[in-house]
């Protein structure tokens, strides 16, 4: 630096692109002679132009702006994600290295001989650059050197690919889209056939088919031949084209076409008449990084066993383990063959087995080999001696922990938050890509199911919701969907201010769109409701309907399905009453409850007696609901007490009075139906407190304390009595002990 004011001489080195320097065989040139810290792999360096003398604490809670450094905002690129960031005016050096380590680029404070320098290592493709907006800090200008910005890196995330086709004309072409650049096709020409002089005006959308028309009626032949070229031709007649003046059209030079007197006069194009067009090709590429020779075997899926290699037919088995790299893999093969040539690896995803001497086959793959290596990668025959996969292979599948450094494209995965649907998930260090998926298949409120697809690389997330509705995907405290390509947010010392869902990753259905009477409705679902159409208790299933088809739709109620109900309600009452007869029986076990026989009662009489009200049906009987009663034909009483269902008579009381039907049924809030009134006893009977089984058993939960309680005095009685016993007879052994003492005393 011999700039006035300079301090001395630098050596600066700037990477352009992804070009940098690194120690080689003379490992002092660096360290020694340029005083670099650190030796590069795929970081950049970034030093302070101007030294500070003071020494700096990268932990302190030193200000920024004491250095002259000014608020706004400034960008950090991730792995070419660009991320805007903004400097507080207390920002501290504390709080800004923190806040480029949250982004992958490390920021560090040396001190040298000519003072602090603030150096920075991007993880990947990881850099700073400045903001051109009004509100820009000058962080940038006032440390880092103005290179940073001619770093151009371009490892993000592709969602596109431009093609370059090639179109062969045909007579519905604009001529525009074939001429090339600089051609002016409106305008006009100056027509000279066999000396008649004729003017021919060409328009900005001119077609060659047009052209051929007004050429014809100047007396030219004209036509396009199947390889593209351009003829016109008038038999013997000379012709003449040129531009009619400064501002007519250049068209026939662009065209190339070549006058010819051979075989009568004629112009043709030199060549066929063609242009290249750019079509991009949306194409959602994968999310994950490509595997690569430290990429771990089991993260692909690979199993641990033998796997078969050839060498020009020489076989080697080769134990591979899922728990290696592709670079233990690689020596192991290499190693298996006496002339070390046969090798393994990666071109964007690929595997390739091959060998480093030309003219040796390489072969992979048994039918004895107990590891799925070859067949889950694929393995087929490149034509020249080496074997590939037949498609990319990525580093991520369902078990691997998803913040492990290098896994994806974008970056790496940040724990935290993030959103699906209305369900909101959170990811730790050991949160697994199936821990992922399992937890949004399992929300009803995702309303989304996921996988992921280790054919293509990425995490797809598919709505269980039917039409033209995106799926809501946000993040939150992690970039986990924006690594994933599902969104582009802007953050703020880690701290999300803006997230963008990426629409083009999504492929979204089509609206359901639809005529009732000749009015159009359109629905994001299949399902359509009578919140739609308007039809109230209908509910309409589109599908196996072509588009213009028309369908007659009849709607009628739905008598089967209530029919169906009430026999229901029919059989549970008979039930009900079977074994409540059978419990209150002289022989039963609730034989001298007389609540259960009157709730039984009020039951019966409910179902089989009338109310009233002037409807047209009273009771139960008058519409097919009835007791199996005693007649002339039939004497016996055994189902006096059970109920019998004719549908077919419920069914035309349905059709000839719903109304009145449903008010015997259910009734209304001032008049209650049969229905109505049953369930209003039977709850009131099942109340946890007042109701008839809630008392019973308190009636007997007092009963059996009373029996307990008896139980406990008597026990208490007979230890009592046991006791006076016991006393009695110790009393009686104290004396027979005594006698046989004296009758001892007597014989002696």
């Amino acid at each position: 630096d011999n700039t006035a004011g300079g301090n001395g001489n630098h050596f600066v080195i700037n990477g352009d692109g992804d070009s940098y320097v690194k120690n080689a065989s003379n490992p002092n040139v660096l360290k020694d002679y340029l005083r670099t810290t650190k030796t590069y792999s795929a970081e950049k360096l970034f030093t302070w132009e101007k030294p500070r003398t003071e020494t700096i604490n990268p932990d302190s809670d030193t200000l920024m702006s004491d250095y002259g450094i000014t608020s706004g905002q400034y960008h950090i690129f991730n792995n070419g994600v660009k991320y805007t960031v903004n400097i507080s005016t207390n920002e501290t050096f504390g709080s800004f290295r923190d806040t480029l380590r949250s982004f992958g680029v490390q920021a560090s404070f040396v001190q040298k001989n000519d003072g602090v320098h603030v150096v920075l290592s991007g993880a990947g493709d990881s850099y700073v650059a400045k903001s051109n907006a009004a509100n820009a800090s000058n962080v940038v200008d006032q440390l880092f050197s103005t290179k940073t910005t001619e770093y151009n890196y371009s490892a993000h995330l592709q969602t596109s690919r431009t093609d370059t086709h090639t179109i062969t004309v045909t007579e519905t072409a604009k001529i525009a889209d074939f001429v090339g650049g600089g051609a002016n096709v409106a305008g006009k020409l100056s027509v000279v056939v066999d000396g008649v002089n004729s003017t021919i005006s060409l328009g900005a959308d001119e077609t060659f088919e047009s052209f051929i028309t007004k050429l014809e009626k100047v007396g030219i032949t004209a036509s396009l031949a199947d390889d593209g070229s351009l003829t016109m031709q008038t038999g013997e007649k000379s012709i003449s084209i040129t531009k009619a003046d400064s501002g007519g059209s250049n068209v026939m030079t662009r065209l190339g076409l070549t006058y010819n007197s051979n075989l009568g006069g004629y112009m043709a194009s030199s060549a066929a008449i063609m242009h290249s067009k750019d079509i991009t090709e949306d194409n959602v590429y994968s999310a994950s990084n490509y595997a690569d020779n430290s990429t771990q075997l089991g993260l692909l899926n690979i199993s641990s066993g033998s796997l078969a290699v050839y060498r020009n037919g020489q076989k080697a088995t080769i134990q591979v383990n899922k728990d290696e790299t592709f670079n233990q893999l690689k020596t192991k093969i290499n190693n298996a063959f006496s002339a070390h040539d046969v090798d393994i690896k990666f071109e964007d995803g690929i595997l390739k087995f091959y060998s480093s001497t030309s003219g040796v086959n390489v072969e992979v793959g048994s039918s004895v080999d107990t590891s799925n290596l070859s067949t889950l990668c694929s393995l087929v025959s490149d034509g020249n001696g080496a074997v590939v996969s037949s498609r990319e292979l990525y580093r991520v599948n369902n078990d691997v922990k998803i913040m492990q450094s290098g896994l994806f494209r974008q970056g790496n995965v940040t724990a935290g938050t993030f959103t699906v649907g209305d369900a909101v998930f959170s990811i730790d260090a050991n949160t697994k890509m199936s821990d992922i998926i399992g937890q949004i298949n399992a929300s009803d409120d995702a309303n989304a199911t996921a996988y992921w697809d280790s054919v293509d690389g990425k995490l797809v997330i598919t709505s269980r919701s039917s039409g033209s509705a995106y799926i809501n995907i946000e993040a939150g405290t992690s970039n986990f969907t924006d690594v994933l390509g599902f969104t582009t947010s802007q953050w703020n010392n880690g701290a999300v201010t803006v997230t963008r869902l990426n629409g083009d990753t999504q492929q979204i259905g089509d609206s359901a769109l639809f005529k009732i009477n000749g009015t159009t409705y359109t629905a994001t679902s299949n399902i359509i409701d009578s919140d739609i159409t308007r039809i109230n208790g209908v509910k309409l299933n589109l599908k196996n309907v072509s588009e213009g088809e028309t369908v007659t739709l009849s709607i009628e109620r739905d008598t089967s399905t209530l029919a169906n109900a009430v026999s229901d309600i029919v059989d549970s009452y008979n039930e009900l009453i079977d074994n409540v007869d059978k419990e209150i029986a002289k022989t039963g076990n609730l034989s001298n409850q007389s609540g259960l026989k009157m709730l039984r009662n009020q039951i019966r009489s409910m179902m089989t007696s009338s109310i009233g009200g002037g409807l047209t049906f009273s009771n139960l009987a008058s519409v097919g609901i009835s007791v199996d009663a005693a007649s002339a034909s039939n004497i016996s009483t055994s189902g006096i007490n059970k109920l019998s269902f004719d549908e077919e008579k419920f069914t035309s009381a349905f059709r000839a009075d719903a109304s009145s039907l449903k008010k015997l049924l259910v009734g209304t809030e001032e008049n209650k139906g049969v229905m109505s009134k049953v369930e209003e006893l039977v709850e009131n009977s099942l109340m946890s407190v007042s109701g008839y089984f809630a008392t019973a058993e308190a009636g007997y939960t007092k009963q059996l304390q009373k029996l307990q309680d008896k139980i406990t005095k008597q026990n208490k009685s007979v230890s009592n009595y046991q006791a006076r016993l016991e006393t009695k007879f110790r009393a009686m052994e104290s004396i027979i002990s005594k006698i046989q003492q004296q009758y001892q005393s007597f014989l002696s």
